[in-house]
């Protein structure tokens, strides 16, 4: 799994018209997940930041990387997709 340090150590590799969004997300996932931690001990941050890396990295559309990093906002917080949308 992709660190945060690794992610942004990489984040040229991302094309550059999906920074904008790919900064939104990071602000929501700090704001509901910051003080998450996995039972390993892993902060959700960094499956938040690997999983829109790989997304990227496959090509896939700004709605899909967008979707993958906030898929566990709506799964582990009060949040909800409506309010998102």
């Amino acid at each position: 799994m992709m660190t945060i340090a690794e992610f942004f150590a990489n984040i040229d590799k991302i094309p550059k018209e999906l920074w904008a969004d790919i900064t939104l997300v990071a602000h929501l996932a700090c704001k509901y997940q910051g003080r998450q931690y996995r039972d390993s001990g892993e902060h959700y941050l960094e499956h938040v930041f690997d999983v829109m890396y790989q997304m990227a990295q496959l090509d896939r559309e700004r709605d899909v990387i967008f979707a993958g990093g906030l898929h566990d906002i709506i799964e582990d917080t009060e949040i909800t997709k409506e309010y998102l949308s």
